[in-house]
């Protein structure tokens, strides 16, 4: 191996290798402020210069932008370097720098605090006006500080590089350069707020965090983003175990900043969201203290809401439940709890109450299990970073936004990238992708020419398709012939892989652990016939999220016990008996298994909201009422049932440690990443079926309403978030739709739809004879008037 020759020590470097790299990874910290190991490197603030020999000439170079070479000679710690170098540029840097200290929140975690003070002068000579610009909010999440900037260009290399976006950047030069946005133009791009977190000071702010707390009064527990299924590694930031609190108190002492997460940031993890995070993912956690939080166990007699305690209800419930049949009873849960809940809910619902009346997806045949023998995809998510096409059916952005950061890097390295849609999502009309566009009706169509294209070669839609892998995203929640057509024609293909992503949160969980799966209307028309007697509501409501909502309204109407178990008291809570208060995610420990099947730990971040319990003890107690204890008096006893029972878990570490850089730990910035997770995947074993195709039934084309995803309107959680209601406001009572298909529904600038009357937006993007509508249903009852799969034909 080639050796360079550091402060007259040697050391082995790998090919390609900077001189930076090799001295972080042998404990030579040189200081930097523009290089960041997520990004590409600049050299833009110098702080990194050293001297180089080579060839018996020393040159001062910057060592992140160096690449080493056999018997190079580096000094780090010369006089040159350490007067010079560090403290001349720390010097010209703090010239125009603010002394606000004090008011800035980037305070104790600031790498120009930090670096001043390990490397730099202890006074000042300049003594003449600094520059001075106005402070700007760029977007609900961000304020801009441009007096406090030393332009090291990590921001604009994220926005542009990373995050695809165009809108941010650097205008103006000399004295009056700065970094921001365009004049008067707010950020939409999707993952903004990466950039006050490698931000190294104070110039961007989190606007959410603002005078809110210091770095030293909060700890950061380790826990999953719950928004969907990629399951992005975050830190849920919070005051729970501090001895000293400047929260307010409630009456009766009792704190209310154990109540509250503070912020958000993110967790390193290569394999899932690496160091990057969604708006989505990191601003939504405002729903934990939202204004319907269920906070004590009520129970409905004679029309009128009682609260009692947990003996009491669960008594009674086991007393109205216990005779009834199996078929008798029915479960519909949204799979957004954990799989230790999962475990104990089979075990109490098919072990107990022996019912098959169980629904987490909106199917009844699973063709994934049909093709692949399991119901998971073979492809990992950092697959798409080396594929060399993809093919993308939805959309992206507004249903598994951080998949973005992935599906750009690609495009980047040269990849082919088609999305199929009925409309034109980012990264179509950004140029990232080429938009495969069809009518909602013509979809099983473009799903088997697809499946024959990469099964027998087919030309469709001028696809073209290089050597090499090719990754399809497939959403679980496509029509039984797209899903199953898409995996076949993906099973004869070589080298060809499908990422399934599930609608649910943690649904691969919830078939990890053995819960059978029907439809959500399977039931509804049950319970429409009198058949269902009991039904489990879990943390889902069907009146926000569902469609055919008259159906829905009748059978709950007809069902005499409805239990109603949720962190939330949404729109079905009026047809509850009982009512039960879950604790969520923050407020437990547990694991959740994400769409690729890598099982992911999650940490009690804060005090259980009130008296709202997790999901898996309110189980164990009805199981315990059966006459069985289980003995189970933690996450970690439900753990080992699960490795003996369960054969795809006998081999993932629940405790699994995080792994370690060689970084800085002086440097605010980079010291998060010194420590980064990898949690196992479960054991599944896929045996490949290669059928014949299903033949498409063709639909007419005719004007139809669907729906189709918002990235925070349509979030079960980021919908209560009230930093979000910026973006969320001007798709209230709205209906999207092609000014051309706009004339042919009507003249005006509303539309009707049955007794209510909605706003029009023009959206281009989409195409002919198609109108879409974005839940949730919290803004109206359109979901009266549509069918099961969220259609109403005009």
């Amino acid at each position: 191996m080639s050796k360079i020759f550091i402060n007259n020590k040697e050391y082995e470097f790998k090919q390609g290798e900077t001189i930076l790299e090799v001295a972080w990874r042998n404990n030579i910290f040189i200081p930097v402020f523009c290089y960041h190991p997520k990004m590409p490197y600049v050299a833009a603030c110098r702080i990194c210069n050293v001297e180089v020999k080579i060839n018996n000439v020393t040159r001062i170079m910057p060592a992140c932008a160096t690449v080493c070479s056999d018997n190079m000679e580096v000094i780090t710690n010369s006089p040159v370097v350490k007067n010079d170098i560090q403290k001349g540029v720390l010097e010209l840097l703090l010239l125009n720098h603010p002394l606000d200290c004090p008011t800035c929140d980037a305070g104790g975690e600031c790498d120009l605090q930090e670096l001043t003070l390990r490397f730099g002068s202890d006074r000042s000579r300049y003594e003449f006006p600094k520059r001075e610009f106005e402070k700007k909010n760029v977007s609900p999440f961000l304020d801009l500080y441009p007096n406090r900037c030393i332009e090291c260009d990590r921001c604009s290399r994220f926005f542009w590089l990373i995050g695809g976006g165009t809108e941010w950047g650097t205008y103006n030069r000399g004295w009056y350069e700065v970094f921001g946005v365009w004049e008067k133009e707010i950020i939409e791009n999707e993952f903004s707020g990466n950039m006050w977190e490698i931000c190294p000071l104070g110039a961007i702010n989190d606007g959410s965090y603002k005078f809110k707390a210091r770095p030293w009064e909060i700890e950061s527990i380790e826990s999953i983003a719950p928004d969907d299924s990629i399951g992005s590694n975050i830190y849920v930031e919070v005051r729970r175990k501090k001895p000293l609190s400047r929260g307010p108190f409630e009456i009766g002492g009792r704190r209310k900043d154990l109540f509250k997460v503070y912020r958000i940031t993110s967790r390193d993890n290569p394999s899932v969201n690496d160091f990057w995070l969604s708006d989505r993912e990191r601003y939504s956690y405002s729903w934990v203290n939202a204004e319907n939080r269920i906070a004590y166990p009520t129970i409905k007699e004679n029309g009128n809401y009682r609260k009692v305690n947990w003996e009491y209800i669960l008594d009674a419930i086991y007393e109205d439940i216990k005779n009834l049949k199996g078929e008798e009873i029915a479960l519909i849960s949204g799979a957004r709890s954990s799989n230790e809940s999962a475990f104990i809910s089979k075990i109490l619902f098919k072990e107990f109450l022996f019912t098959e009346n169980i629904s987490f997806l909106n199917y009844d045949i699973d063709p994934i299990k049909e093709v692949f023998g399991y119901s998971i995809g073979n492809a990992k998510i950092t697959d798409i970073d080396t594929a060399q096409n993809i093919i993308i059916f939805g959309d992206i952005k507004n249903s598994f936004p951080i998949l973005g950061i992935r599906i750009i890097k690609a495009k980047r390295n040269n990849a082919n990238v088609y999305v199929f849609n009925f409309y034109k999502e980012r990264y179509i009309s950004e140029n990232w992708a080429r938009g495969v566009l069809f009518h909602p009706n013509e979809i099983e169509f473009y799903a088997y020419k697809l499946a024959k294209l990469l099964k027998d070669g087919e030309k469709f839609e001028d696809i073209e398709l290089k050597q090499g892998k090719t990754i399809i995203i497939l959403p679980d929640n496509l029509p039984y012939s797209v899903i199953r057509n898409v995996l076949i024609g993906s099973v004869y293909r070589e080298n060809c892989k499908v990422l399934i992503l599930r609608t649910r949160p943690n649904a691969q969980g919830f078939i990890d652990v053995g819960l059978n799966n029907i439809s959500i209307y399977d039931i509804i028309q049950k319970a429409n016939e009198g058949k269902i007697k009991a039904l489990f509501i879990w943390h889902t409501d069907l009146i926000l999220e569902f469609p055919s909502r008259n159906e829905i309204e009748s059978a709950l109407r007809k069902i005499p016990i409805i239990i109603y178990i949720s962190p939330f008291a949404d729109y079905s809570v009026k047809y509850a008996k009982y009512i039960l208060p879950e604790t969520t995610i923050f407020e437990e420990d547990g694991s959740r298994t994400n769409c690729e099947g890598r099982v992911q730990i999650h940490k009690q971040a804060l005090w259980n909201y009130e008296d709202s319990m997790p999901a898996w003890w309110i189980f164990k107690s009805l199981i315990k009422r059966f006459g069985i204890n289980l003995n189970i008096n933690s996450v970690d006893d439900i753990r080992n049932l699960m490795k003996k029972e369960m054969f795809e878990y006998k081999s993932v570490s629940f405790d699994k440690k995080p792994n370690y850089r060689n970084y800085p730990p002086f440097i605010p910035s980079i010291r998060k990443l010194i420590k980064f997770y990898e949690y196992d995947l479960a054991n599944y074993i896929l045996s490949y079926k290669k059928v014949d195709l299903i033949e498409p039934s063709l639909r007419p084309i005719e004007n139809v309403l669907t729906i189709s995803n918002h990235i925070y309107k349509s979030s079960y959680y980021a919908c209560r978030s009230e930093i979000f209601y910026d973006y969320i406001r001007p798709f209230i009572r709205t209906i999207e739709a092609n000014s051309k298909t706009i004339k042919q529904i009507s003249s005006e600038k509303t539309i009707k739809i049955g007794e209510e009357i909605f706003e029009v937006k023009i959206n281009e993007g989409i195409v002919d004879n198609v109108l879409i509508y974005r839940p949730l249903f919290f803004d109206s009852k359109i979901n009266y008037y549509l069918n099961r799969e969220g259609l109403l034909k005009l």
